[in-house]
């Protein structure tokens, strides 16, 4: 059994640390601790703005496919019934009509001279304060097609290039479509956005 020394010195085995010590070791690794939080805290920002950035991009694709989708159907009139493939037509909504479907049996098969089925009479249209893209089939309400639409202008010629007057026929459409982030760049505090153009021929 081992004793204290006999010249009162204590072993290295009954060394320990003092109060001094003890506390800035608890410092450096408060310390230590909060900069790996704040660290993760940034960098899991920094991925859910990429992440937002992402949906922005798709969602801002998805509404100008959508809409040029609808625009090129514009006009068909295999039955020559008379169809006028735009009107109603405004500076952030538009109204769209085809016959492409109907006569198999409801919304499927050949054309059947009637624009009652579905997706033959829409309503594209930007909604400012709701942030979306909106389409209005018929009578049916309004389905959102995708969010973080921050603007939405169409533009309408006319046979000869130059913008169509009220009354005229529509031959082509320009869209524009501006979308935006819903939060703020991390490192700038401010909103990102994307623009997107496109040109649709109207049937005629």
């Amino acid at each position: 059994m081992t004793g204290p020394r006999p010249d009162g010195i204590r072993g290295r085995g009954e060394e320990g640390f003092s109060l001094a010590e003890l506390l800035v070791c608890a410092l450096i690794f408060l310390v230590l601790g909060a900069s790996v939080f704040a660290l993760l805290g940034e960098l899991q920002q920094k991925a859910a703005f990429q992440a937002e950035m992402r949906s922005l991009i798709q969602d801002t694709r998805l509404a100008l496919d959508t809409v040029e989708r609808f625009a090129r159907q514009a006009g068909n009139d295999p039955h020559r019934t008379g169809i006028e493939g735009v009107s109603l037509r405004g500076p952030s909504s538009v109204r769209l009509r085809t016959d492409i479907k109907g006569a198999a049996g409801g919304d499927k098969g050949d054309p059947d001279g009637d624009m009652e089925d579905s997706d033959e009479d829409v309503v594209l249209r930007f909604n400012p304060s709701a942030g979306t893209l909106e389409m209005v089939s018929g009578s049916g309400p309004p389905q959102i097609v995708t969010g973080r639409i921050s603007d939405l202008a169409f533009r309408y010629y006319n046979e000869s290039g130059g913008m169509a007057a009220e009354g005229e026929r529509v031959c082509r459409i320009g869209i524009t479509l501006r979308g935006a982030t819903l939060s703020a760049d991390p490192r700038t505090g401010r909103r990102h956005g994307v623009e997107l153009e496109g040109e649709v021929r109207v049937r005629t």
